[in-house]
């Protein structure tokens, strides 16, 4: 994530399945958390377990109703 938001023209950084390896998501998302508030859009699509361990709101989830 550091390296493609050191380039200038980097705005938005989207994060797909980076929980889809295991380990703490504790380390990416704090990095994500850091760079979002440097002023980058920062998308990242996960598990909903990843999610709520994150301590996140899970929005939508299919097969669950509301």
């Amino acid at each position: 994530m550091d390296i493609a938001a050191s380039r200038a023209q980097t705005r938005v950084l989207v994060l797909a399945a980076p929980d889809r390896l295991g380990g703490d998501p504790g380390h990416w998302w704090q990095t994500a958390q850091s760079l979002a508030a440097s002023g980058l859009t920062v998308v990242v699509q996960c598990t909903h377990a990843t999610a709520r361990h994150l301590g996140q709101p899970v929005h939508y989830e299919l097969g669950v109703s509301a």
